[in-house]
């Protein structure tokens, strides 16, 4: 076990999917508070393809530390849209999420990619139960298949008292990438700090 007493803020990339649970199961960093894994560790730029995540290695990981991670970035990996959910629910005082050209497969319903999460992160106005209710920050990049109604909607729905709303929303989607209409862009806008970009030329 490698052990990080002062570590707060770290980077790694990963170059095989075996090092993610390994890196779980040997680095113990008690205060780290902000965790950014990138699946290109050898620079090519290539995404890491995982089979599945290694929840329980993961869930082992987070029970070292002492304090609850409050920034996650997930970057060049991919990930299952079940995956996503079930790492998201060990983070309940996530503050920020950024996922970065990340490929995330359809579900076993075919539904679209994160449409699962989006739901769960939706508020209930008589509950406090919603994913990740202290996120105040999405990040989201690459080449991506999105239900913006039902984002806007989660957005929106998050902005009712006891809730934290999201306040800052990042999208930077490439070619290929769903396509926001402007009534549902002006959603977003009003319910919180949207920035949208496409680049269809990537």
């Amino acid at each position: 076990m490698i052990t990080m007493h002062a570590l707060q803020d770290l980077e790694i990339g990963f170059c095989l999917p075996e090092q993610i649970p390994y890196f779980f199961n040997h680095v113990d960093a008690p205060i780290l508070s902000n965790l950014r894994l990138r699946g290109n560790g050898d620079g090519s730029g290539d995404v890491l393809f995982l089979n599945t995540w290694p929840h329980e290695q993961f869930k082992d990981f987070l029970s070292r530390l002492h304090y609850p991670l409050t920034s996650l970035s997930l970057i060049d990996i991919n990930l299952q849209s079940s995956d996503i959910q079930k790492i998201l629910t060990h983070l309940p005082a996530l503050v920020s999420l950024a996922v970065q050209h990340t490929h995330i497969s359809y579900d076993r319903h075919n539904t679209l990619p994160l449409y699962a999460t989006f739901n769960a992160m939706a508020a209930s106005p008589h509950s406090t139960a919603a994913l990740l209710p202290r996120l105040t920050s999405l990040s989201l990049h690459g080449r991506m298949k999105i239900d913006f109604q039902l984002l806007a909607y989660m957005v929106k729905s998050r902005r009712r008292s006891p809730h934290i709303p999201l306040k800052d929303l990042d999208l930077v989607l490439l070619k290929g990438s769903s396509v926001m209409d402007e009534a549902t862009k002006g959603r977003l806008e009003a319910a919180c700090h949207l920035t949208y970009q496409r680049r269809d030329s990537s």
